[in-house]
Parts: structure tokens; C-alpha cells; sequence
């Protein structure tokens, strides 16, 4: 995550960078038709192409950053071209049918941006909001939705996502396909978030500027001629991320809850959301109670591969009229049931190796399986999954199934011993 320091130093650097960050649009009055036409010639169509055909492979929006051509968009937008350089090329349309090329300069993928640079110049650029907003502030959202065109969405400031891993600023406005990586002003014109998903029925989703101030600050501060390894600046990035989140939630009080006759974690570091369920079905001839819990984050890396989960599920096993083998069986099916993470992309990770052991926890005899995916193009982080299941009793189980996205190994063995040594079972 970025740090305090970062954050300090580049608004101290901010007024040197953007000496007159000059926004077209800051002295618009407050209606979205006056919005869009001061500002429709600083945001883009952003084409991804594919080299063989010369046609449209993706698309999403993007705007102007700088005087001298830098434009902002989300790294989703761009990412085929950046991680497949020789199949995808990037170019840019402006509200007025022109196009040129982008090259992406640098990324941040934790907090799905990039910067790119066009040979565009002098048609003015957008600011950002150095300070918080109240909810209930209006605010205006840009973009491309669907290749129709250009267009303004009024909606409101709803205030940063709570129980998140990653700020997340909720618009009350819809979002549609083709406009993530757009500006979403504040009524003075300036950028107080970027357009990155939607949750449909008017639920939205923006990076804050911030996270977009501090990239632009790395790439200005950078030397000419320099240029950044992507593969290794995403893999630092996963990294020190994850080890970030991850000491937080191990240094952290870990509430418990009560599942059966177990005690069980579900609240660590105040990021997480539980459901529960038990069915009532009087054709079965056992009962199971359900919770799952996770974090509702994720980090995009392509479109079938994902990082930065934590989901945790209990399964709760009752039973009056299975005998002790019956029943074991219908543990072992439930057992073998296994959601294998980021199973789309089996081309991205390397074969799993596994670990099975019998283990003692406070009383409790427990059947463990580790499975850990290591990624091919970032080699020191894995999707780890760790399954339980109590097998020491002849009418009742329990089975837990952990999944943690992108950790390296280190952190993914400390936060399952943690997890293992916060069960308690009653004999």
C-alpha cells in the first residue's frame, strides 16, 4: 500500500509537477451538459488493438493528466498490451474522431491504474481534489460506456468503501462496460476519483486521486530514458502489498464465533463480511450449517485471473440417523469437494504441491491438506488453500476451507498456523 511518506511527498511535489494544473472545467457552472463540454476534449477513448487483425480487441476511457500528453486510465484497460506487447498495441480517440498512440509508462495494479503517454498536447488537462468530500456531494462520472460515445453520468458522493482492504470511493451512479479508467469530477472540475467497476442498480465503484496523484509524481520524478520492467514492478508491488495486509491481520485481535461445537475466527481486521445458512431439508439424513466469510477484495491481473482473496467457509456436520461409516463417507465426498482458485487461468500457475497430515489442535484430531499455486510470471507469490476436517467424532464434523490469493509462502504459513491455533473444538 502507499505509504504516509509517499503521500506527503508528492503533494509536496504536486505544486512543482503541475505548476498551473490547468482544468478546462473548473470554472464550468454546475449543470453535467456545461461539465461535459468543458471537459470533453481532455477525455479518450482507449483502444487496446490486436497487431494481427488491426482491429478493436478491448476498450475503455481515459483523460489528460499533463500539458505535455500524459493520459490516466485504468490498468485493466491496458494490461493486455502491457503483459503482451507484441499482440496488442494501445491508441487513443478523442472526442473530436482522432487517434494516435499511447505507450503505457508505469502502472500501479494494486490500485488498478496506469499512465500512459500520447503525442497529444496543449488541450488543457483535469486536476484532482486535494481533500476529502462529504457524502451527498454531487459528482459527475466520464467515459466511453459501450463504444456509443462519450458521455456525462450525474450521481453522488456515497463516502470510502468500509471493511475494505483497498480505499474504494462508492458512487451512487451507474457505471457501464467501456467507461472504467474515466475522471469522476467534483463541481469545481476536479478529478476526485477514477472510474474502475460497478456493482449494477446505481452501485459504482472509483479509485481515489490520490493513488492517481502519487503514480503521475513516480513517472515525472523519473530520469529520461528510464523505463520500467513491468513484469517486476507488478510482482514488487503484489509483494510488498500482501505483506502489508497480511502483518496487519497477524498482528490483529481475531474475534470468534460459535459454529456447532466449535469456536471458530471470523472477524480479523475488520475487513472481512460472513454469511450463514442452514438448510432445512427433511429428505437428507443429516444437517449441515453454513458460514463463509471473505474479504470482497481482489486485484486484477487479466480476465480469468485474480489476486488478493481471502475467503474463509465452515461446514457444520450433524447427524442422528448415519452411522459412524456412513457418515464418514459423505465426509470424505465433501471432503474431496474443492473449488481450485483461478482454475481459468491453469496457463498462469504451476502444478500445486500438497501436504497431508493428521493434526492435534487442542484436543481435536483434524485431517489437513495444503495445496499452494505458485505464479509462473511472479514467481514468489501463490493462491495457498488450506482444508480441515474434524474427524474425531462419530455423529457431528466440521469441515474449513481457507483460501489466500497471492501471499508468499512465509505469510501463508504464518496465517494458517494462526488460523489453526484460533479453532476450538469441544471434546
Amino acid at each position: 500500500m502507499t505509504s504516509n511518506w509517499l503521500f506527503l511527498v508528492s503533494a509536496i511535489f504536486i505544486g512543482v509537477l503541475f505548476p498551473e494544473a490547468g482544468n478546462a472545467a473548473k470554472h464550468a457552472g454546475g449543470g453535467a451538459n456545461e461539465f461535459f463540454s468543458a471537459s470533453q476534449k481532455q477525455v479518450f477513448q482507449v483502444r487496446v488493438i490486436d497487431n494481427s487483425s488491426g482491429k478493436k480487441f478491448a476498450i475503455g476511457s481515459g483523460f489528460s493528466v499533463s500539458a505535455d500528453g500524459l493520459i490516466a486510465t485504468n490498468y485493466h484497460v491496458v494490461s493486455d498490451a502491457v503483459i503482451e506487447p507484441g499482440r496488442f498495441r494501445l491508441e487513443y480517440v478523442a472526442s473530436d474522431g482522432r487517434t494516435g498512440p499511447l505507450r503505457v509508462l508505469d502502472v500501479d495494479v494494486v490500485h488498478d491504474l496506469a499512465v500512459a503517454v500520447s503525442n497529444r498536447s496543449g488541450d488543457g488537462y483535469f486536476s484532482f481534489r486535494p481533500v476529502q468530500m462529504q457524502k451527498g456531494n454531487r459528482i459527475f462520472s466520464m467515459g466511453n460506456p459501450l463504444d456509443l460515445g462519450m458521455t456525462i453520468i450525474e450521481g453522488t458522493y456515497s463516502g470510502l468503501i468500509e471493511e475494505s482492504l483497498y480505499e474504494k470511493i462508492l458512487f451512487s451512479g451507474s457505471l457501464n462496460p467501456g467507461m472504467s479508467g474515466g475522471p469522476t469530477i467534483d463541481t469545481t472540475g476536479s478529478v476526485i476519483g477514477i472510474n474502475v467497476s460497478t456493482a449494477g442498480n446505481e452501485i459504482s465503484f472509483l479509485v481515489p486521486a490520490m493513488y492517481l496523484r502519487n503514480l503521475v509524481s513516480t513517472v515525472r520524478q523519473r530520469k529520461p530514458g528510464d523505463s520500467v520492467h513491468f513484469l517486476a514492478r507488478i510482482e514488487q508491488e503484489l509483494y510488498d502489498n500482501q505483506d502489508d495486509y497480511m502483518n496487519r491481520l497477524l498482528a490483529g485481535e481475531w474475534k470468534q464465533d460459535t459454529l456447532g461445537d466449535c469456536l471458530v475466527p471470523r472477524e480479523m481486521g475488520g475487513c472481512f463480511r460472513c454469511w450463514g445458512e442452514t438448510p432445512h431439508d427433511t429428505d437428507v439424513l443429516y444437517s449441515t450449517s453454513y458460514v463463509s466469510c471473505s474479504n470482497s477484495d481482489d486485484i486484477y491481473l487479466s480476465p480469468d485471473f485474480s489476486t488478493g482473496d481471502i475467503d474463509i467457509s465452515y461446514r457444520w456436520f450433524d447427524t442422528r440417523s448415519l452411522g459412524r461409516e456412513r457418515f464418514y463417507r459423505v465426509l470424505q465426498r465433501q471432503y474431496a469437494e474443492t473449488d481450485i482458485p483461478n482454475v481459468e487461468a491453469k496457463d498462469e500457475l504451476k502444478e500445486p504441491q500438497t501436504i497431508t497430515r493428521f493434526v492435534s489442535i487442542a484436543g481435536a484430531r483434524w485431517k489437513t491438506t495444503m495445496c499452494a499455486w505458485q505464479y509462473r510470471k511472479y514467481p514468489r507469490l501463490n493462491d495457498v488453500v488450506l482444508k480441515m476436517a474434524l474427524v474425531n467424532k462419530s455423529s457431528r464434523a466440521m469441515i474449513v476451507e481457507l483460501k489466500l490469493l497471492g501471499v508468499s509462502k512465509e505469510k501463508a504459513l504464518a496465517f494458517c498456523k494462526k488460523f489453526m491455533g484460533a479453532l476450538r473444538c469441544r471434546a
